[in-house]
């Protein structure tokens, strides 16, 4: 009888190297072929294997001799890839939001409604109602999304009312709240907390109101007061005492004629209390009221109501 001698080379079991993977990516594990029987970490048989998640792995194979190899390999989770979008937002109407999203080789946006670009990194959002935006970074075979919520809150709504003063008077300015809740009012003289201030000047006024949110609105409204009326007196005295060839006259340098009216009389101090009044004593009161401002004027008179030069 002859016998033979045939050499026997165990085949190698090889997973291949350590992995660093993402959180959202499968990983396919294949052992070496080669060996009669095969037994994975959690039981399973056969080459293949499908490593859902991040951990440690191993492989246990026999060959015909009935030897037994064993091989581990380490999937890793790369914290840095995950995409994070940070906390919900909340944004004033007409604001824009500056989102990024770092570490990927490709990044995609959607919704498009408010974007300024849906490919890029780092986007510009102008969310006209209050909208959920996604995001999805890949980089080879890994991906990961987040989302984020962007809530618009509209500006306040205000009225401005302006009341103008008579009689020298000041203009009273209200700003009411229409929408909005409790506001901050801010106006444009400097004044601040209040919705009702009182102005002095003839121009444009305008109030800002801010919500509890941060938005605000601004009205504005342009305050004219009544012009002040200037009158001149011109009166030519009386050529001796006891005459009676002087005369006064009035005349109104702005404002016109039907707002302009005259009267008068005789005066001791400030009470009008005689039409006869003693010579170089009393006064014959000229006044004149113009869109209800009063402007005195007062010139010595004599007791038949002719104007003379005054004797000290």
């Amino acid at each position: 009888m002859t016998y033979f001698e045939i050499p026997y080379q165990s085949p190698t079991l090889d997973l291949g190297p350590d992995v660093v993977t993402c959180n959202s990516s499968t990983h396919t594990l294949q052992a070496t072929d080669g060996f009669v029987k095969y037994r994975w970490q959690d039981g399973s048989e056969g080459t293949i294997y499908t490593a859902w998640e991040p951990g440690k792995y191993w492989v246990d194979a026999w060959d015909i001799c009935g030897f037994k190899f064993s091989d581990t390999v380490l999937i890793a989770l790369d914290q840095a890839v995950d995409l994070d979008l940070g906390n919900d937002r909340m944004v004033c109407q007409g604001e824009t939001v500056e989102l990024a999203v770092n570490g990927f080789d490709e990044v995609h946006w959607w919704p498009a409604a408010g974007l300024n670009c849906d490919v890029c990194p780092t986007v510009e959002v102008t969310p006209t109602t209050s909208e959920v935006y996604y995001a999805t970074g890949i980089s080879g075979n890994c991906f990961s999304t987040d989302s984020i919520k962007i809530t618009v809150s509209e500006e306040p709504e205000i009225s401005l009312e302006a009341a103008v003063g008579s009689c020298g008077e000041p203009a009273t300015l209200t700003a009411f709240a229409i929408s909005g809740g409790d506001l901050e009012y801010v106006w444009s003289n400097g004044l601040s907390g209040g919705g009702t201030i009182q102005v002095y000047q003839h121009g444009e006024y305008a109030v800002t109101a801010t919500d509890g949110n941060g938005c605000s609105n601004t009205r504005s409204t342009v305050v004219e007061f009544e012009q002040a009326l200037v009158v001149s007196v011109l009166f030519s005295e009386i050529q001796c005492p006891g005459g009676s060839d002087g005369s006064a006259e009035l005349i109104p340098l702005n404002g016109t004629p039907p707002s302009v009216r005259v009267f008068g009389g005789c005066a001791a101090g400030s009470i009008i209390e005689k039409k006869f009044c003693p010579v170089h004593r009393y006064f014959l009161l000229i006044g004149v009221v113009f869109n209800l401002f009063l402007l005195n004027k007062w010139v010595q008179t004599n007791a038949a109501g002719s104007i003379c030069k005054k004797n000290n």
